[in-house]
């Protein structure tokens, strides 16, 4: 992968867990079971998306790209579909499950490269054609200022005409909808989940509790921060990137204030 990678060592994957006590709920969820609750989350999905950035000249062809990072790449689905695609791509994620999944769909392939790190130091020098962060890997963390310097940090990733694409939920629309309380099956799963906002700390909450019949449930909680796009802007513009794009959903329509998503698109000032 050339000069974007600082140090990583070959046993990562192997590396001994060393989480506080109590970790935050990001570090200790990523595993088999996220994978099954999200696999609406598929490679056709993710096909769909790229397909319709590409077609809209947001992503450019491999031969002008350059290197790609997927940060926050779980099962690497997008990473996948990029390198079988002809891209340079890196992978990185903290969850080891997640890694392994992707490792194994990738099979005998030396492509695209997977890393364990944290969004927050990333193993990185910069120079990326193309970074992505999608799927709402960002405002994790509890403390804004901490969040801030992560999204500092991926700003400085992208090269000259670099691209970078952000995809995060839309605090209006999650606000004005919010279902307090949903139930759905996956397989014989009961999977139970209930949502809150969490004004004081700009977050919203989801409690999930599933698991098989006749089996106690396992109790997960998601928090993540619920930042306007504009927060997001700021730093982009300090920090030499404009704007290209501003969609409200995966499928590429316009972002409007009740748009469930948003994502958006910014390249590096040459």
């Amino acid at each position: 992968m050339g000069p974007l990678v600082q140090s990583v060592p070959d046993s990562d994957l192997a590396r001994v867990n060393t989480l506080p006590a109590t970790p935050p709920w990001h570090q200790s969820w990523f595993d088999q079971d996220y994978l099954t609750l999200y696999q609406h989350r598929d490679p056709g999905e993710a096909a769909d998306f790229l397909d319709r950035l590409a077609a809209c000249g947001l992503i450019p062809p491999p031969r002008d790209c350059g290197p790609v990072l997927d940060l926050a790449c779980g099962a690497a689905r997008h990473s996948l579909l990029l390198s079988a695609r002809g891209y340079r791509v890196l992978g990185l994620d903290w969850s080891q499950p997640l890694l392994r999944a992707g490792l194994a769909a990738r099979g005998e392939a030396r492509e695209p490269v997977l890393v364990r790190g944290d969004l927050g130091r990333p193993p990185f020098r910069g120079g990326a054609g193309l970074v992505l962060s999608l799927f709402t890997s960002l405002g994790y963390l509890d403390d804004d200022a901490a969040n801030a310097r992560v999204w500092d940090g991926l700003l400085a990733l992208p090269r000259p005409g670099g691209r970078l694409v952000l995809d995060t939920l839309n605090p209006a629309w999650l606000r004005a909808g919010l279902v307090a309380e949903s139930e759905r099956r996956v397989g014989d799963w009961r999977v139970l989940e209930r949502r809150c906002l969490l004004p004081a700390s700009n977050q919203v909450e989801k409690t999930i509790c599933f698991g098989p019949p006749d089996s106690e449930p396992r109790k997960v909680v998601e928090r993540v921060k619920l930042y306007e796009p504009d927060w997001f802007r700021g730093p982009a513009r300090a920090a030499g990137l404009r704007e290209l794009a501003h969609w409200g959903d995966l499928d590429g329509r316009a972002w409007q204030p009740d748009a469930p998503r948003s994502i958006l698109v910014w390249e590096r000032n040459a």
